[in-house]
């Protein structure tokens, strides 16, 4: 049974809306049936947007569960970090003997 034939009560839906054009030539009822058109299109709908959120609900979940089951990665350093750490350590070291050569250069002079 279509969503709307089940909110209408009817197991056709809309398939039983017509448009009644008049007569053909032929003596005949020219109409349109464009209830089975729209029953269709808002049955796509429905059913489009069901499946728009089951997969919206399994992407989250499955994000969630990767994210918890993954450890965080430690970011590398790259050439530039090393390169900082590194003239940090030698003007480090610089300093350090400089104060040793001020120091010795005080009991010299005394």
């Amino acid at each position: 049974m279509p969503p709307l034939g089940f909110i209408l009560g009817s197991a056709e839906g809309l398939k039983g809306v017509v448009w009644n054009m008049g007569k053909t030539p032929a003596g005949k009822d020219a109409v349109l049936y464009y209830g089975a058109f729209l029953n269709d299109i808002i049955n796509f709908l429905v059913i489009a947007f069901v499946v728009y959120f089951v997969l919206l609900f399994v992407e989250n979940f499955s994000q969630t569960t990767i994210s918890k089951k993954r450890p965080k990665r430690q970011p590398k350093n790259n050439f530039m970090d090393k390169l900082k750490a590194r003239v940090a350590d030698i003007l480090n070291e610089l300093e350090k003997a400089s104060l040793k050569l001020d120091l010795e250069n005080k009991k010299k002079i005394k």
